[in-house]
């Protein structure tokens, strides 16, 4: 069984975590080395990066799934991202992820790149699976449009990952940076975060084929507030 996010802040330090909890954040152990606050990363890319570190060190280091679980399986992970009623990106989720079945059984025998493509096959299919009853009816063709453009666009991608000469890398910290979106627009309940989320995927896709430095026409949250233009 796999536990839930939590925010420190809730509790107001590190020392008053309930007994249940272990902390993730920085400093320590289990904190992400990859950080948003310079502003070069995105949160999501910051979490995409942590995912291909997590599974490089799961396949290079065999005794590290034994050690995650005896630290981590089944408890509440304690950060500074988690949002009550708000799925935001953390790297906590990557540690829940790799507990869920059916990842928990994997023996991380083969290449980052495979586990990343395992993760992108599935999150596909389940947001697929969603059913009309899931996806409020105003929205029920604006989501299926949503898909089918994801769908379109990640087919090019991955014909240009066998035909780009980009690093082994590279393409890892690209399909992380599409699957942590996608595993968001799965797990948030609201309909526009999850359209939101797809838009993403759409406009990274789009940089990794077209201009992969540009950050024009970056989808903007559905709750950012519209700033008035200054007078004069």
């Amino acid at each position: 069984m796999t536990g839930t996010l939590l925010n420190t802040h809730w509790f107001g330090s590190i020392d008053k975590l309930p007994p249940n909890a272990t902390y993730i954040g920085r400093p320590g152990p289990h904190g992400n080395i990859f950080s948003s606050k310079s502003g070069d990363l995105s949160k999501e890319d910051a979490v995409a990066l942590h995912r291909v570190e997590l599974y490089r060190k799961l396949i290079d280091e065999k005794t590290y799934f034994t050690q995650l679980k005896l630290e981590l399986d089944g408890r509440d992970l304690a950060c500074w991202c988690a949002i009550k009623n708000k799925y935001v990106a953390c790297h906590g989720l990557n540690h829940l992820h790799i507990f869920k079945s059916p990842q928990r059984d994997r023996v991380y025998d083969k290449s980052v790149f495979d586990y990343l493509k395992e993760d992108f096959v599935s999150v596909m299919l389940s947001l697929r699976s969603l059913s009309d009853t899931q996806i409020e009816s105003s929205h029920s063709l604006e989501w299926y449009i949503a898909i089918h453009e994801v769908r379109l666009e990640m087919s090019e991608v991955f014909r240009l990952f066998v035909e780009r000469e980009t690093t082994p890398y590279l393409k890892c910290v690209w399909l992380a940076t599409f699957v942590i979106d996608l595993e968001l627009a799965l797990a948030d309940p609201d309909i526009k975060m999850r359209l939101y989320r797809l838009d993403r995927v759409v406009w990274n896709a789009f940089r990794f084929t077209c201009r992969p430095t540009s950050r024009e026409g970056e989808p903007s949250l559905p709750t950012a507030k519209i700033r008035k233009p200054k007078k004069g």
